[in-house]
């Protein structure tokens, strides 16, 4: 398995911990094979992501989607005690109390759901 710094072409500079490596406008040029006149950014190196290859994409997919489903069930849970206290304060007349006590419900159950999921990320 190859790491950025091994990666990177000559003329290019690598920062280990991001992953990205910085390429000069030289050694893009040779990289890419364009003469400078054609490039858009001609002023501007070019940054490029750095990933291994051995990553398995399935993983990265499931990896997103479990975090994406943490923070929406912590989103939900939040709105949902809001709604619900706000709507039980309607009907009994109990101004602001249960609108309170429902967004600290929600809050609670909302962060107990956040960490449960993102502890199956690693």
């Amino acid at each position: 398995m190859q790491n950025a710094r091994e990666a990177a072409p000559k003329g290019a500079s690598c920062n280990d911990n991001s992953g990205a490596i910085n390429i000069s406008l030289r050694a893009e040029r040779k990289l890419f094979g364009l003469p400078q006149s054609k490039r858009p950014d001609a002023r501007r190196g070019l940054r490029v992501i750095w990933m291994p290859e051995d990553e398995n994409k399935e993983d990265i997919n499931r990896k997103t989607g479990i975090a994406y489903a943490a923070a929406f069930s912590l989103f939900a849970a939040v709105v949902s005690g809001l709604l619900l206290g706000w709507l039980l304060d309607r009907w009994l007349g109990t101004k602001p109390w249960l609108l309170v006590a429902g967004v600290t419900l929600g809050s609670i159950a909302g962060f107990y759901e956040f960490i449960r999921s993102t502890s199956r990320l690693s």
